[in-house]
């Protein structure tokens, strides 16, 4: 790990950081280093994929080990959302079949395991703290947590895929653009009896939207988007008051009053739509929710990670075969990001504007916005 250069280091050991690093290892022999500041068993938000996602996972040769774990395709989905009656998404009508719940531990383990296979470490705990610019790269500045200690390496290309903050673009003074800005309350628990439908729960409230989802092994996972404000006035930021709140929806209560359920695992989080201003420079690249974070509505995030990730993999090799002086693939890749995120917003205010049942809602009402926010404004919602 302590070589003194490598040809990529990858900042983000995320599906996007991880897709990234199996690609570049797939197609040449380049020196690959990823760091990620946390730990290796780390819990990450995300269990579902549209059924695209499995062209990404057969591209980094991963498809039989997937289809060998105890992931499991689900018959789409129900939702109470614009009107009190439940509509049905049926799957069955999807051509290219249907999506797929995962065992989120095991789908990380599996692209954790291929990097391995391909001779590239992991230094987890490690943490990106500066850069300086080289003759053909970076000389980064990185924090080993464990040994609390500095140390320095060279670097040709950096693939930011740190998430959301974009750590390494942000200290090159790359703004990020917030589309939206919400708070999500998850819960994971355990189906002790009771049968559970296979289909996603989806439905809105006058102050956000609920969702649940049965996962492998026996697991839910519930979740309640809404905004910070309106989390403090409701006071739902507690275990207790967000079982009360599910208990008093339509759809939910329904399918989960039968069901018992323990050991609960609750905790908030940040859900962002932003777009990184500009993902490419000479020597870097971003993937991943560094260079554009989704809505949970769209359930594209691990599919958009996977899919930026290889695609930040190609473009890095074809920048360091003319050692960053021919820009052209960076190019289409930002044209890629950009198509990419017209289309989740475009999707992403349809769904929110089918919803008109609470016209005084503060909720809805910012929903039906389309304002883009200044990169000070994501500052202030991180704190």
């Amino acid at each position: 790990m302590r070589s003194a250069a490598y040809d990529v280091v990858i900042i983000g050991a995320g599906p996007a950081g991880l897709a990234a690093a199996i690609t570049l290892k797939k197609h040449a022999d380049v020196q690959v280093l990823v760091i990620d500041s946390g730990k290796a068993d780390k819990i990450r938000a995300g269990e579902s994929i549209p059924p695209a996602a499995l062209s990404c996972i057969s591209f980094l040769g991963l498809r039989d080990i997937f289809d060998r774990a105890n992931h499991f395709a689900y018959p789409g989905h129900v939702s109470v959302w614009g009107r009190h009656l439940a509509g049905f998404n049926d799957s069955v009508l999807d051509p290219m079949g249907p999506p797929w719940r995962l065992n989120r531990p095991v789908f990380d383990c599996m692209l954790v395991e291929a990097v391995s296979r391909h001779q590239t470490t992991i230094a987890w705990e490690t943490q990106y703290l500066s850069r300086q610019p080289a003759l053909d790269g970076f000389e980064l500045t990185l924090y080993d947590r464990v040994k609390r200690q500095n140390y320095s390496l060279r670097a040709k290309m950096v693939i930011d895929a740190s998430g959301p903050g974009a750590h390494f673009a942000r200290s090159l003074g790359i703004k990020t653009h917030l589309q939206d800005q919400l708070i999500g309350l998850l819960r994971f628990s355990s189906i002790n009896a009771g049968k559970l439908t296979a289909q996603t729960l989806l439905e809105a409230d006058q102050n956000g939207w609920w969702y649940a989802a049965k996962l492998p092994q026996d697991k839910l996972v519930s979740m309640y988007i809404t905004e910070a404000p309106v989390l403090r006035r409701i006071n739902m930021a507690m275990a207790e008051n967000f079982s009360k709140g599910i208990s008093q929806t339509q759809l939910l209560a329904a399918h989960l009053a039968p069901v018992a359920l323990s050991d609960h695992c609750f905790y908030k989080f940040p859900v962002y739509s932003s777009r990184l201003e500009q993902v490419y420079g000479k020597h870097w690249l971003a993937a991943g929710d560094a260079a554009l974070c989704f809505d949970p509505i769209a359930a594209q995030g691990i599919y958009k990670s996977l899919s930026t990730g290889i695609k930040a993999g190609k473009t890095a090799l074809a920048m360091l075969k003319s050692n960053g002086h021919d820009m052209s693939a960076a190019v289409l890749y930002q044209n890629h990001i950009d198509d990419s995120w017209q289309q989740y917003i475009d999707q992403r205010n349809q769904h929110y504007q089918q919803e008109q049942r609470w016209p005084e809602s503060v909720f809805w009402q910012k929903r039906a916005e389309t304002k883009v926010y200044p990169y000070k404004m994501m500052q202030e919602f991180n704190t």
